[in-house]
């Protein structure tokens, strides 16, 4: 099994396990689109606030 978006531009190699390829696929569209850079952003600017939330 192997996930790939609709486009083409993002594919994971092949796996007998489900669950591992949803992670591979995970880890590669995280990387992609640079989700722990919009999530530190996100409560940084929380924390200028001052909500803390």
């Amino acid at each position: 099994m192997h996930y790939e978006c609709p486009a083409g531009h993002l594919t994971t190699g092949d796996t007998p396990y489900p669950s591992e390829a949803l992670d591979i696929w995970l880890l590669a569209v995280g990387k992609v689109l640079k989700v722990d850079d919009v999530i530190c952003d996100y409560f940084a600017k929380q924390q200028r606030k001052g909500t803390g939330r």
